[in-house]
C-alpha cells in the first residue's frame, strides 16, 4: 500500500510537471530613481512621450496622479526582432527603502548628470527621473546628503489604472493619419486597419505613434498589444483631428509586488569589480569614527591594525551601502570570513550597526549608532587562522541604517585578510528573483521565453530572469531562442501521456 501512495504521487508529478511555473516574482534591482528637481541634479535632455497630444498633461491620467518616472533614452526602447518598440506609456510597479510600491508611467526620456564624481556613465544610463515626492515615498524621508537619488527595485505592469484608453488622431495630412495611444495598461505594437474586408498592419513609429493611408472604408481598427492581445473600434472618423475613447481596456493581470533588494554579496577573494556604486564598499574604521575605503578593484583585501589601544592593536572592518535601508527588516544575518596570523591572538571586541549620511565619508559627524553590540558568533577552524564570524540583525528593528561593523584586538601591526562577507536575506525578500538589467530588454528576440517553448535555439539570461518579449500570434508558438515558429499539433501526444497517466492510477486503485 506505502509503495503504491509514493508511485501515484510521483505519477501526479509528472503529469503535471509540464505546466508547473513558479509563483516568484521577477524583479529588476540595479536601477536608482533620481530626484530631477533637485539643485544637484542637470537634465541633460528630455522630451515627454505625449507632447503632441493636446492638453496631454490632463487628458493623460498619469499626469494627473503625478504619476510619472521618465527614462534614460537608452532604455526607452525595447529591442525586438525586427523593430524598437517604443515604452512610452508602459505602466511599472517600484520599491525603494522604504518598502512602499510606488506604480509609475514611462512618461518619456530625461538624460540626467549627477553632481557627484563616483556616479559612472553606466550608472546614470540606468537613472530613473522622478519628482522629490516620489523620492520621499520611495525613502521613508530620509535626509541624508544623498536623499536626491535611491536605487529601486522594479517589475513592469499591466495593472489597471481604472481608465479605457483612448485614441489620439494628431493629423491627417496628406490622406495620412497620425495616431497615438494613451492611458493604456499595455504597450501597443501594431496597428491592424481593416478595410472593406482587408487587413493591413501598420508598426510603432520611433515616436511611439501610428501612420497609415486614410482609405474609403476603413471599417476597423485593431489595436494589438505587445502580449498580442486585441482592442477594437469599430468605423473610426479619422478625417480630423479628434480624440476617440475605446468602450473596453485590456484585463490586467495583479502584480506581484517587489521587495526593495540589493546585493547579498559583500565582498569575495579573488573577484575584482570596477563598479563604484550600488555596490558594498569596505572601510576600515578607528575608534573615533574615522573611516578609509579600500579599494575594492584588488582581488585581495588585507587590513593591517594602526591603531593601538591598551597595548593591543585595534582593527574595525565597516561594511557601507550608498542607499539606507532597513536592512534588519530585509536581511537576518551577516556572515564573515577572515584570516588572522594566528587565531590564539585574536578577541573579538563587537559588531555594530550604523546609519551613515554621507557618501564617500565615514566619520564621527556622519554617523548615527543604532545598535552598539549585535549579538554575534564566531567559530575557528583547525587551521588556527581562519575565523567564521556570524552577527544576527534584530527583526524588531525598523531602523534605516546602512553601515556596519565588526572590530577586535590583534597584535600591533597584524592584519586580518578578508576571504568573503555576504547576507542571508530575510524570509519575505526570498519570494522573488532577483534580476538586472539585462532583464528589461529583449536583445533582439520577439516574444517570451517560458518552460513550455518549443526547444530550438539558446539565449543568454539565467533561468528565471528572462524578460516578457510578447506573445506570437495565433498558430504560432515561442522557440528557446526567443523567435516564433508554426505551432506543431501536440494534441495527439499530449492526451496520449495524460490517458497513460489516467490508466496507471485507475490500475493501481483497483489492486490496491
Amino acid at each position: 500500500m506505502q509503495f503504491s501512495v509514493i508511485l501515484l504521487l510521483s505519477l501526479a508529478i509528472l503529469c503535471n510537471s509540464q505546466t508547473a511555473t513558479t509563483s516568484k516574482s521577477v524583479c529588476i534591482y540595479d536601477f536608482a530613481a533620481v530626484n530631477y528637481e533637485s539643485d544637484q541634479v542637470d537634465i541633460l535632455e528630455s522630451e515627454d512621450c505625449y507632447h503632441q497630444v493636446p492638453d496631454y498633461k490632463k487628458v493623460i491620467v498619469a499626469h494627473n496622479r503625478e504619476t510619472l518616472c521618465y527614462v534614460n533614452r537608452k532604455y526607452l526602447y525595447l529591442n525586438k526582432t525586427n523593430s524598437r518598440l517604443n515604452r512610452c506609456g508602459e505602466y511599472m510597479v517600484m520599491v525603494g527603502p522604504s518598502q512602499r510600491p510606488i506604480v509609475c508611467m514611462v512618461a518619456g526620456f530625461m538624460n540626467l548628470k549627477v553632481n557627484n564624481t563616483l556616479m559612472t556613465p553606466e550608472l546614470t544610463e540606468r537613472f530613473f527621473g522622478v519628482t522629490s515626492k516620489t523620492i520621499s515615498q520611495l525613502t521613508g524621508g530620509l535626509e541624508g546628503s544623498t536623499n536626491y537619488f535611491t536605487q529601486v527595485t522594479f517589475s513592469p505592469s499591466d495593472i489597471d489604472q481604472g481608465v479605457n484608453p483612448s485614441l489620439f488622431v494628431l493629423s491627417t495630412d496628406n490622406n495620412t493619419a497620425k495616431v497615438q495611444v494613451g492611458n493604456s495598461n499595455q504597450i501597443i505594437e501594431q496597428v491592424t486597419v481593416v478595410t472593406k474586408g482587408k487587413e493591413k498592419i501598420y508598426g510603432q513609429n520611433i515616436d511611439g505613434t501610428f501612420s497609415f493611408k486614410i482609405e474609403d472604408g476603413i471599417s476597423e481598427l485593431r489595436l494589438i498589444s505587445f502580449d498580442y492581445n486585441k482592442l477594437i473600434i469599430k468605423n473610426p472618423n479619422l478625417t480630423m483631428p479628434t480624440t476617440i475613447g475605446l468602450a473596453s481596456r485590456f484585463k490586467a493581470v495583479r502584480p506581484k509586488n517587489c521587495k526593495f533588494v540589493i546585493d547579498d554579496k559583500i565582498w569575495k577573494e579573488g573577484e575584482v569589480s570596477n563598479s563604484t556604486f550600488m555596490r558594498w564598499q569596505v572601510w576600515q574604521v578607528n575608534r573615533n569614527g574615522e573611516g578609509a575605503m579600500y579599494d575594492f578593484t584588488n582581488e585581495q583585501m588585507k587590513l593591517t591594525s594602526n591603531e593601538i589601544i591598551d597595548g593591543k592593536g585595534f582593527l574595525s572592518v565597516g561594511f557601507f551601502y550608498p542607499t539606507e535601508m532597513l536592512i534588519s527588516q530585509d536581511f537576518k544575518e551577516l556572515v564573515v570570513e577572515f584570516e588572522v596570523e594566528n587565531t590564539d591572538n585574536y578577541e573579538f571586541a563587537r559588531t555594530i550597526l550604523v546609519r551613515n549620511r554621507e557618501y564617500g565619508k565615514i566619520n564621527i559627524e556622519t554617523m548615527e549608532y543604532i545598535d552598539t553590540n549585535l549579538t554575534t558568533k564566531f567559530y575557528l577552524t583547525g587551521d588556527k587562522k581562519t575565523i567564521h564570524l556570524r552577527a544576527a540583525f534584530k527583526n524588531t528593528d525598523y531602523s534605516f541604517t546602512n553601515l556596519f561593523a565588526f572590530s577586535g584586538f590583534v597584535p600591533i601591526g597584524s592584519y586580518i585578510i578578508l576571504r568573503s562577507a555576504y547576507l542571508t536575506r530575510s524570509d519575505a525578500n526570498d519570494n522573488q528573483y532577483h534580476c538586472d538589467h539585462l532583464s528589461w530588454d529583449c536583445d533582439n528576440m520577439e516574444c517570451r521565453i517560458t518552460n513550455t517553448s518549443v526547444v530550438d535555439g539558446t539565449n543568454h539570461w539565467s533561468e528565471f530572469c528572462k524578460p516578457n518579449c510578447g506573445t506570437c500570434r495565433d498558430g504560432f508558438v515561442c522557440t528557446t531562442g526567443g523567435r516564433c515558429i508554426s505551432e506543431i499539433n501536440e494534441n495527439i501526444r499530449s492526451g496520449q501521456l495524460a490517458t497513460v497517466c489516467l490508466f496507471v492510477c485507475l490500475l493501481l486503485i483497483s489492486l490496491f
